[in-house]
């Protein structure tokens, strides 16, 4: 099948999360032997240093086409109106690179999906796969307009957790099929350190220091337990609250700013358990990736991670205040050894590995009826 993958942009050295989503799936798909052609339609404003352009790419090994249309913040009309001009541009190029028009547009987010959505002419089928964190808050009205139209247009709505699809099913009335996000499990899968009899168990935790994270009330109920507590707290990633963040930091808090996902690997290869306690999140694939490396989890019950942190891999949480974070983290540094690492990390390919993925996917596009 030709496939045309709608990202917000590629991976870049100054943002290796822009579109990591979308190019793994990608990955995934041409691994399951679909044709792949990833298609960039990036509308961040030109104040990053970008120039209007289109061009062809190519991500990781597969064909990528890039258009370049930095126009910023202009509202959720002007967004829409800016992706659609976008997709115009891009789809010579695209048909180029698959040799003939797509077969299947799978979108990311549904303001890419709103923009792709078909023509009179067009026969291709539009799958749109949902993780926006935008839905765990409440949407503008301009937001929400465009939503609908994306659902309308879709013949196939993905959501990545199972709280997602409650939420589509309950404020748009999509029947939306749970697919999870991707997680490159061999990129996690570094043999973990042994931990030194008595040493200190490290902790890890990994975000962009954004409110939703709740970074500082992690930071905090650690400075609260750290007394009698065993085990240091790595604190991966940067943004706008690492000033708030740095300044609750008491010994055995150590902030690494920003790492590539290779870093982050060893970060968590030599780790002994993963916590991060977020407002809230529609998948939360930090937490898969510390699966990924057999690392236990302690998570926020947030959305996303009640649909596969259970006993054997972790921890859920409610604790919302600095005192129950603390006693929290006493139980799970005092409950570390009795996890598995490799019953973590089996657990966590059978869920989120690339070839699981793209069969649950291939059976959502083969559920779809040829519009021809």
């Amino acid at each position: 099948m030709r496939l045309a993958v709608v990202a917000r942009g590629l991976p870049e050295l100054a943002d290796p999360t822009l579109g990591r989503f979308e190019v793994d799936q990608a990955l995934a798909l041409a691994g399951a032997g679909h044709q792949v052609v990833v298609v960039a339609l990036d509308v961040r404003s030109a104040r990053r240093g970008r120039r209007l352009g289109r061009y062809h790419s190519q991500v990781e090994g597969l064909p990528a086409v890039v258009v370049s249309l930095p126009v910023g913040a202009v509202g959720p009309w002007g967004t829409e109106q800016a992706l659609r001009f976008a997709w115009r541009l891009a789809r010579r190029p695209l048909r180029e690179a698959l040799a003939g028009e797509p077969d299947l547009v799978h979108a990311h987010f549904s303001r890419f999906a709103a923009a792709v959505r078909r023509g009179p002419r067009d026969r291709y089928r539009l799958v749109v796969t949902e993780h926006s964190s935008r839905f765990g808050q409440a949407l503008s009205p301009g937001e929400d307009a465009v939503a609908r139209r994306a659902y309308r247009a879709a013949d196939a709505v993905v959501a990545v957790s199972p709280w997602l699809a409650e939420r589509l099913q309950r404020d748009y009335q999509v029947p939306a099929r749970v697919v999870a996000d991707v997680v490159d499990v061999e990129a996690f899968r570094s043999v973990r350190q042994a931990r030194t009899p008595g040493s200190p168990a490290r902790l890890v935790s990994a975000a962009f220091f954004t409110p939703r994270k709740r970074l500082p009330l992690l930071v905090s109920g650690y400075a609260l337990a750290r007394p009698g507590l065993n085990a240091t707290l790595t604190v991966i990633g940067d943004g706008p609250e690492r000033a708030a963040i740095e300044a609750l930091a008491v010994p055995g808090v150590n902030l690494t700013g920003a790492l590539p996902r290779n870093r982050i690997a060893e970060e968590l290869a030599s780790a002994d358990g993963f916590v991060l306690l977020s407002e809230f999140e529609t998948f939360g694939v930090v937490y898969a990736e510390a699966m990924a490396s057999g690392l236990p989890v302690l998570a926020s019950r947030c959305g996303g991670p009640e649909g596969f942190v259970n006993a054997d891999v972790g921890v859920l949480t409610d604790a919302a205040n600095p005192e129950a974070v603390a006693e929290d983290l006493r139980r799970f540094v005092d409950s570390l050894a009795d996890y598995d690492p490799e019953i973590i990390r089996a657990y966590a390919r059978t869920r989120f590995a690339p070839e699981v993925v793209a069969q649950e996917l291939d059976q959502v596009y083969r559920e779809i009826p040829d519009p021809s």
